[in-house]
């Protein structure tokens, strides 16, 4: 079950937060959290301008407490 869909300009999660994500320009959805300002998938770390939406993820398994495996976000400068 998945909550409505927010535009990112909009509204962001709460950190922490399980979603589902959706990056600019394309169609397939991603899973992941919202956390330390930027949007976690299982693989990579995708900054908050290149998400054209996301959704809450509703009746995730709560027991399952393992961080998602991602790079650190890396600063540019």
């Amino acid at each position: 079950m998945f909550a409505q869909w927010v535009n990112s300009s909009t509204e962001l999660p709460q950190e922490g937060q399980p979603v589902q994500f959706i990056l600019d320009g394309r169609e397939a959805t991603m899973d992941g959290a919202y956390v330390q300002r930027a949007f976690r998938s299982h693989w990579t770390v995708y900054e908050v301008g290149r998400v054209r939406s996301w959704r809450r993820l509703l009746g995730f398994d709560s027991r399952d407490t393992s961080p998602l495996s991602a790079p650190a976000l890396e600063s540019t400068g």
